[in-house]
């Protein structure tokens, strides 16, 4: 998957707890990958300020599985971290 195919998925950080959507990426000179992590409103329907994490440290939250084989044969889903999604 590529970053920009990230958009819009629903994930947490993994050291603030910091949870919102993904509305925007970027791919740094050095290759570092970032996503701007936009959290929801508040109860008084007002907006938050967004912030930018490295995707290394972000959990996704929304159902993206992707089936492997075990020693049998049979396929299992196993959730994915989004480092995880970018490389397959």
């Amino acid at each position: 998957m590529a970053l920009k195919d990230t958009l819009g998925l629903s994930v947490k950080d993994q050291v603030s707890g910091f949870k919102g959507t993904i509305t925007a990426v970027a791919e740094q000179l050095e290759g570092c990958q970032r996503a701007e992590v936009t959290p929801p409103v508040d109860k008084d329907g007002k907006h938050r300020e967004p912030r930018w994490f490295d995707v290394r440290r972000l959990e996704c939250l929304d159902d993206v599985i992707r089936l492997r084989p075990d020693k049998s044969g049979r396929r299992h889903g196993q959730a994915l971290g989004l480092h995880e999604i970018l490389e397959s």
